[in-house]
């Protein structure tokens, strides 16, 4: 009965997949001409270099800012972030946008290319699965005070719109209520998971955000009843009480020399979590530091359906911090210098002030609810293997690695590192 049912799998198989995230731009209707194409184009084809750059540039990011955390929990949404910075890169010029191009693995692709391929992925990603709720939203705020305000050029605003589908909105951010308005816009794109990112806007000139939310429910969910008590190895060897869930039965299942990890599908399976759990208690390190955009494509082609057990905790867990030490050590110094090139962007002449992103997690028997949020605030410039019969058993019951990732195209929608399933 198991080798028939694993065996049905099998022919179904299908790859890994996503999550949330919010970023500051603008966004409209994409060229008729190009959202006719895209629909009679393949997906994982219509957007495979963008995936492509968005990955090199997930992993890359990741490493430096596990260096600035090296003992919390970290989770980001890779596809926020980069949703949010392609949206600059429109207005960059110049050294700017050579800079921004390198930083962000866009060397090889044209601004059109970049354009258009971010759209064929938006627009494939909000209608992926009728079963999972996964939105995006953009929007573009400019400061309207007649002393420190300015404007955003009208073919900025034309590619925001047309390729980002981003709201276009003029504030006097000296103004009180501005701040609770732009606050309110965020909370709103994220169902209510993530406040008051913004305590204060009046340096800025101009903010771009992006904002992801995603709730799916699994395809399998967890008994609750089955649910118990059990401990968690903390980093320190502490050893704590948290809630474990507990399921059996045939996964998608990938053993790597030091860890071992499964693939947890959400709805009709377009959609996955990703769990790597290193052997050693204290691996996690270790682990993260062969975190690589050409591991990673490795380890997804290594993945075969074999029965077994599975124990994890729930979690929860969130992240808040700017990107600017993480980035300009990828390169991009020269967007958040008076040097800045965004004159394609927005007139008097910018720079990037802050990049600032928030994301959280929350995983349980039903399924997980992310969500994330990039804000770009800007100031004035002075002038798998072979499928085997085998059992296999996967306790976390110590830190472990985990992503959300869209199996049709691979793009990674959330990642993180889970010192504490508690959260914070």
């Amino acid at each position: 009965m198991i080798e028939k049912t694993v065996s049905k799998i099998l022919r179904r198989r299908t790859l890994l997949a996503g999550l949330v995230l919010c970023s500051l731009m603008i966004l409209s209707a994409a060229p008729k001409s190009f959202a006719e194409s895209y629909a009679s184009k393949n997906q994982a084809f219509a957007t495979a270099k963008i995936v492509s750059a968005h990955t090199q540039f997930a992993f890359k990011l990741y490493q430096k800012l596990l260096e600035e955390t090296p003992d919390k929990n970290l989770f980001i949404s890779p596809t926020s972030i980069s949703l949010a910075l392609a949206m600059a890169y429109n207005g960059a010029g110049g050294e700017t946008q050579k800079a921004m191009a390198q930083a962000l693995d866009l060397d090889d692709l044209s601004r059109e290319e970049i354009n258009q391929e971010s759209f064929a992925l938006q627009q494939h990603l909000k209608s992926i699965d009728p079963k999972i709720e996964l939105d995006i939203a953009n929007s573009l705020w400019a400061n309207s005070n007649r002393k420190t305000g300015g404007m955003f050029s009208s073919d900025f605003i034309q590619e925001s719109r047309a390729y980002y589908d981003a709201e276009v909105r003029a504030l006097d951010f000296n103004q009180p209520e501005s701040l609770g308005t732009i606050n309110d816009w965020i909370t709103e794109k994220t169902k209510g998971k993530i406040n008051h990112v913004l305590s204060d806007i009046r340096r800025n000139i101009f903010l771009l955000i992006d904002a992801v939310y995603f709730k799916g429910k699994w395809t399998r969910t967890f008994d609750k009843s089955l649910t118990k008590e059990g401990p968690f190895t903390l980093l320190d060897g502490r050893e704590e009480k948290r809630p474990r869930m507990s399921q059996s039965g045939a996964y998608a299942y990938y053993r790597g020399n030091d860890f071992q990890a499964v693939r947890l599908p959400y709805g009709d399976k377009k959609v996955s979590m990703l769990i790597f759990l290193p052997d050693k208690q204290n691996g996690l390190t270790e682990f993260e530091r062969n975190l690589t955009a050409e591991n990673w494509e490795k380890w997804m082609r290594g993945f075969g359906f074999e029965d077994g057990d599975i124990v994890i905790p729930r979690f929860k867990m969130g992240y808040g911090d700017t990107l600017n030490k993480a980035l300009e050590q990828l390169g991009m110094g020269v967007v958040f210098s008076n040097g800045a090139d965004f004159q394609r962007m927005f007139l008097p002449r910018v720079k990037i002030e802050k990049v600032i992103h928030k994301a959280i997690l929350e995983v349980d028997e039903e399924g997980t609810t992310a969500a994330a949020v990039t804000v770009i605030g800007g100031a004035r410039a002075s002038m798998a293997s072979p499928y085997e019969t085998k059992h296999f058993a996967m306790i976390m019951d110590h830190p472990f690695f985990c992503a959300i990732r869209d199996d049709t195209t691979g793009e990674i929608l959330f990642m993180g590192s889970v010192l504490d399933p508690k959260g914070e």
